[in-house]
């Protein structure tokens, strides 16, 4: 089997582009790479095919170190906007919401919030393991050296949200293989953000759902305080005005 494997730091979009990357091929998507564990990611396993697709938030450095990949996706998403989904699914699976939760209970009269919105933040800037083991080390170092191999497709969440068929397209080039527009279009309408959901809600996947909240764009510029964004954007700027993001 020739294993395709889509790479990303953590809440980048890996579940929605294996997926997808799964359709377009027919081919089963297992979930995360050398994982015995279930993934929301995982698709149709009883497909029969030549390929099999698999997720993965790995450093470079362990890639490296891999066997058996026939082709590596690197997915690449706006720091900002990974601040903002990881609030989001982080914030109920918290041990420290939980700490707060009894501490509230045991002391009313103090007041305590969870901000995972600044751990994100921090997280992002200089590394968190204890967040998500993925998410060791900061996006930049994380991102660099995989935009520096020739080898590895790299690209951008935003423009696999807003041009779903030319990324597709090259999707499908960099892995060896062509199809028609219309089965293009047939396997983005199965596995859009409002798709998968449906199906998570239908086979009563609670995570699934969780991690397919939203999807789309640009949330940060809502969700963010402006010190959030001066402080991502004076740490990441580098690579962020590399990959055209746009500063706010």
């Amino acid at each position: 089997m020739q294993n395709v494997l889509i790479i990303g730091y953590p809440k980048s979009g890996t579940t929605w582009i294996s997926r997808l990357t799964g359709e377009l091929l027919q081919a089963p998507v297992y979930g995360y790479w050398n994982s015995k564990h279930a993934d929301p990611a995982e698709n149709k396993t009883e497909r029969i095919s030549s390929y099999g697709c698999f997720k993965s938030h790995m450093s470079y450095e362990v890639y490296k170190q891999q066997l058996g990949i026939y082709k590596a996706i690197y997915l690449i998403r706006d720091p900002r906007d990974i601040v903002v989904s990881g609030t989001y699914f982080f914030k109920d699976s918290s041990k420290r919401k939980i700490i707060l939760r009894i501490l509230r209970r045991l002391l009313p009269f103090l007041t305590l919030k969870s901000n995972m919105k600044a751990r994100m933040t921090e997280a992002i800037l200089n590394g968190d393991r204890r967040l998500n083991p993925a998410m060791g080390m900061p996006w930049n170092q994380h991102i660099r050296p995989y935009l520096q191999d020739p080898d590895i497709l790299c690209i951008q969440y935003e423009y696999i949200f807003h041009n779903p068929i030319e990324a597709c397209q090259r999707i499908l080039e960099h892995i060896g293989q062509t199809r028609s527009q219309a089965d293009i279009e047939t396997a983005i309408e199965a596995q859009n953000i409002q798709s998968m959901k449906t199906d998570y809600e239908l086979s009563g996947n609670q995570l699934g759902t969780k991690l397919v909240r939203k999807g789309g764009t640009g949330h940060w510029k809502l969700e963010l305080e402006q010190n959030q964004i001066d402080r991502i954007q004076d740490k990441l700027g580098k690579e962020m005005q590399k990959l055209a993001y746009p500063m706010g």
